[in-house]
């Protein structure tokens, strides 16, 4: 096979790779997000005010 193959494999697994992760990190913040108690949360106050 020529480098030009090998390169354009290594390139499909890597971007076949990086949406697998995504995907997961995506799932698991969505999930994460319902966690999150907003009623806690204080508004930003700038401390040189």
């Amino acid at each position: 096979m020529s480098i030009t193959a090998w390169i354009a494999i290594g390139a499909a697994v890597v971007l076949v790779l990086y949406l697998l992760m995504m995907r997961f990190f995506f799932r698991e913040s969505r999930d994460l997000a319902k966690l999150i108690n907003y009623k806690n949360i204080r508004p930003w106050q700038d401390k040189d005010r």
